[in-house]
């Protein structure tokens, strides 16, 4: 949430500075426009540091999680203790020919 009021903090100052050096160019004022404009790339500047840095810290929350996530132990799969399909299907009535014998 910081990076995101910086970066828009930093748009509007950028496109404040952007628009008095064009004003300040416009009355012949040249050295406030430069002055201006060299403002302006640096708070431009700023504001694409500000998102890489976002977007490194989004980066490095994502592998943190997928790492964690991939670090758990897998769930037990479930106990299918049953001899056939027939032998399921039928609620342990019927068998089908060449089940074990323990299962009879």
């Amino acid at each position: 949430m910081t990076h995101q009021i910086a970066r828009l903090i930093a748009a509007l100052a950028t496109g404040a500075t952007a628009a008095a050096a064009l004003r300040a160019g416009h009355d012949d004022r040249w050295l406030v426009a430069t002055a201006y404009a060299a403002i302006t790339v640096m708070l431009f500047a700023f504001a694409r540091h500000e998102q890489q840095c976002a977007t490194a810290a989004r980066l490095a929350a994502v592998h943190a999680h997928r790492v964690e996530r991939l670090r758990r132990p897998p769930a037990d799969p479930p106990d299918m203790d049953w001899c056939c399909e027939l032998w399921l299907l039928t609620n342990a009535a019927v068998h089908t020919p060449g089940c074990p014998e323990e299962w009879s």
